[in-house]
């Protein structure tokens, strides 16, 4: 979405995909970290 410029919250991701938003935060974590 930020890469698209698109506007989505954790909790809408985490709806589409079935998961809790923390799953979200922590995926996003780990595929940014350097």
């Amino acid at each position: 979405a930020r890469e698209l410029d698109a506007e989505c919250t954790q909790q809408a991701a985490a709806d589409v995909a079935g998961v809790t938003p923390v799953t979200v935060r922590r995926t996003y974590v780990d595929l940014t970290e350097e």
